[in-house]
């Protein structure tokens, strides 16, 4: 068997924005909070992709510097964003469906089970599991 990838767009507004889990603090340079709402929303749009930062940059139309700078300036770095932007996207799935658990984390990005729940933990303060229990 050969599993070939081919890339995938889910169908999202064109303006997608920052997701509403994410919060971001106040920042007085509205540049810098463009910027990070675009790569966001970008992120967002395809959280299963395995994104790299200089990928992300080059969306977003800014250095890989640069884009590592106003992230560090709004107390993000390019992993937590796009693990924010994940457990955003698992949360989600786990109230839009009943898919299993496994499937939702790989859905949205997870490479396995274990750092699906260790992230949806380290984010939310509950596993995936009580987390649909919960919005249920």
């Amino acid at each position: 068997w050969t599993i070939a990838w081919q890339s995938f767009s889910v169908p999202r507004p064109a303006t997608a924005s920052m997701p509403p889990l994410i919060p971001l603090p106040p920042s007085s340079d509205p540049a810098q909070c463009a910027a990070i709402e675009k790569a966001a929303g970008l992120l967002a749009q395809d959280s299963g992709r395995q994104w790299k930062v200089g990928e992300l940059a080059q969306e977003v139309g800014a250095s890989t510097r640069s884009l590592q700078r106003r992230l560090t300036d709004a107390g993000l770095s390019f992993s937590r964003l796009v693990r924010l932007v994940r457990v955003h996207e698992a949360c989600r799935l786990l109230k839009e469906n009943d898919a299993p658990i496994t499937t939702i984390g790989f859905c949205a990005g997870f490479s396995d089970s274990a750092h699906f729940s260790r992230d949806f933990r380290a984010s939310t303060g509950m596993t995936p599991s009580d987390y649909r229990v919960l919005m249920v």
